[in-house]
């Protein structure tokens, strides 16, 4: 999927299916410290280098954010973003899914909140740098 179609997905995931965006917004600044945070732990740890801080950076966050998926939806939109992933992706976890979308949808976000700030705007950078890696693979 080109990238711009999977950032168009997590929209819709996060929009129109778990309609979650209200939530991820009152939070935003909870949110974006804990990205930040597990960005610069692994900035900071010795031993990791290239896409192994990559996969450890996206490992420690998607708790989280599967998290917002159950906080921030209602039951029922939950559901009906389980089926429609399980709709059209029957052999993957529906919850994997939404919550890749989620965080798809939170780092894009974040990284225009950031423009403004140029410290902020490198950290962001570096976020979604991480994701776009994994993406490729």
């Amino acid at each position: 999927m080109p990238e711009g179609m999977i950032y168009k997905k997590a929209k819709e995931a996060v929009e129109e299916r778990l309609k979650a965006q209200e939530f991820i917004e009152q939070h935003r600044p909870e949110i974006y410290a804990r990205l930040e945070e597990c960005d610069r732990r692994v900035v900071t740890a010795k031993d990791l280098a290239g896409g192994e801080a990559d996969v450890i950076f996206i490992a420690e966050c998607l708790p989280m954010v599967a998290a917002i998926l159950h906080v921030g939806s209602t039951l029922r939109n939950y559901r009906e973003g389980v089926k429609w992933i399980s709709d059209s992706l029957p052999d993957a976890d529906p919850v994997t899914v939404l919550s890749a979308l989620t965080f798809l949808y939170i780092v894009e976000h974040g990284q225009v909140d950031a423009r403004p700030d140029e410290a902020k705007m490198e950290v962001w950078r570096r976020i979604s740098n991480r994701v776009s890696r994994l993406l490729e693979t």
